[in-house]
């Protein structure tokens, strides 16, 4: 479902080669790229990707550093192709997909490869802090709701309890994700289809129906500006979000989930509108509710349309990647609820409110 990686012989072994997506990030990749020349990890890459950026920032960044390759797309193509471009243009036997918006502790990639080592897994992400709300996280890896939703595990919760403790990762956030090669050869890279949004947990979901381990590394971290390079529009957001969880149940969810993920859907949107009452929103990244409401109408509508050929996707998916007895259990453990994904009642991961951000 993914475009081609390249060979897995091809690889440099125990090089990690850092993936940067941009397309105007001239007031995010100063920060980001100094993050990762200040990492401790010895032999890493860095590709920047150029997504039909405008405002000269990618070459500017890449001009005069050799530890920097540059692809440049001729113009937007949306996350999911940019990050596949320098995905091809990777050399090393490990890919860290990070955003532009995103700052690595100095020791995150070497956390994050020692604990896939360490655990045997092909997986890896960092605790993701939340930029614009001090002390609190952005996420630790992402839930999945019953109608096929992917949600930022503990967003807006203080890093405590489950949240501080290594874990089965399933939906890893691409804002900061390692996988290795030997994963991309396997199910292939991002599926384009999605453009941003979804694209992470259609990875993720790939790799538990392979057999391919996940592990959730909290004493790696990366500080995260949420939204701030292909969520500058809440409208189209919103938009993407509700149109890739459709496509996500459609093509990850056992049928008689996928059956009940309507009703599931009726009772999410109520969960929202109800903790949304008085102008508060559970996801203050997320558009007003008015025009969040019109985005997710105008998402059903294209998920009706697209249903058709979702299913075939689905059908073709099958019999590449069966959902093994394994794969459903990891999506039951996963799982969040209407009321908790609202912040109407405590998470799995810990008790008690979220923290206002």
């Amino acid at each position: 479902m993914g475009g081609p990686v390249g060979r897995e012989d091809d690889a440099v072994p125990g090089r990690v080669s850092v993936v940067v997506p941009t397309r105007a990030g001239a007031d995010l990749l100063p920060s980001c790229l100094a993050a990762l020349a200040a990492q401790d990890y010895g032999d890493l890459e860095i590709v920047l990707v150029d997504d039909g950026g405008r405002d000269g920032s990618a070459p500017r960044a890449a001009r005069g550093a050799p530890r920097i390759r540059l692809v440049t797309l001729p113009r937007p193509r949306g996350f999911a192709r940019a990050a596949n471009a320098g995905i091809r243009a990777a050399t090393g036997a490990w890919v860290l997909l990070l955003n532009d918006d995103a700052v690595a502790a100095p020791d995150a990639v070497s956390l994050l490869v020692g604990a896939a080592v360490e655990v045997g897994a092909d997986l890896a992400g960092p605790r993701l802090m939340w930029a614009g709300a001090r002390g609190v996280l952005d996420n630790a890896g992402h839930a999945l709701y019953a109608d096929g939703l992917n949600w930022c595990r503990g967003r807006g919760h203080p890093p405590r309890g489950a949240l501080m403790r290594r874990g089965d990762l399933l939906l890893p956030s691409g804002a900061a994700m390692l996988v290795s090669r030997r994963l991309l050869r396997a199910v292939g890279s991002l599926d384009e289809g999605f453009v941003a949004y979804g694209e992470d947990a259609d990875l993720g979901l790939r790799a538990a129906r392979a057999g391919f381990a996940g592990v959730y590394v909290p004493e790696a971290v990366v500080e995260h500006r949420i939204s701030a390079t292909y969520g500058r529009s809440p409208f189209l957001k919103a938009y993407r979000v509700e149109r890739n969880r459709a496509r996500i149940a459609a093509l990850h969810l056992p049928w008689r989930d996928l059956l009940a993920s309507p009703a599931h859907t009726v009772a999410r949107h109520a969960a929202l509108a109800w903790a949304s009452r008085g102008g508060r929103s559970p996801r203050p990244d997320l558009p007003r509710p008015w025009l969040a409401a019109s985005a997710v109408l105008l998402a059903h509508a294209a998920s009706l349309a697209g249903l058709p050929g979702d299913l075939r996707r689905r059908a073709l998916l099958s019999r590449t990647l069966p959902m093994p007895p394994s794969y459903r259990a990891r999506l039951r453990a996963h799982r969040i609820s209407a009321r908790a994904l609202a912040g109407l009642a405590p998470g799995p991961w810990e008790e008690g409110p979220p923290a206002e951000g």
